[in-house]
């Protein structure tokens, strides 16, 4: 899974419908949260807001499960390639491993989480 886990599993404590780490999460998480902001805290402590923009899914291929989070922040956003915090009142805070991606001159900064993982040969997740 390209999305980092933490400490804490990557996952804040979870309360009821919140993931218990990101090897829980699946778009269906997500895909209710699309429009909605994150505050974003990276490694070096800056503070960013980004909005979830796509809740990107891909077919399962030789055994792999793949969807990415694409993220939207104003233009001149930097932040960089690493593992940040992205906190959000239903979701809580996930760690995650996200890149910039698309032209920088675009009229506003574009990132970009993936999540890649085997599943059994019966479709189910393997943790």
């Amino acid at each position: 899974m390209a999305a980092a886990a933490g400490d804490r599993g990557g996952v804040s404590q979870a309360p009821a419908g919140r993931p218990a780490s990101l090897r829980d999460v699946t778009p269906a998480h997500f895909r209710p949260h699309v429009g909605d902001t994150f505050a974003v805290r990276s490694a070096a402590n800056e503070r960013y807001t980004l909005t979830l923009a796509e809740v990107a899914e891909r077919p399962v291929v030789r055994g792999v499960e793949q969807f990415s989070l694409i993220f939207h922040a104003p233009p001149r956003t930097a932040l960089g390639y690493g593992t940040h915090v992205f906190s959000h009142p239903r979701l809580g805070a996930l760690d995650l491993f996200v890149s910039p991606i698309g032209p920088k001159n675009r009229p506003r900064a574009v990132y970009q989480a993936c999540f890649n993982r085997h599943t059994t040969a019966s479709g189910h997740r393997r943790t």
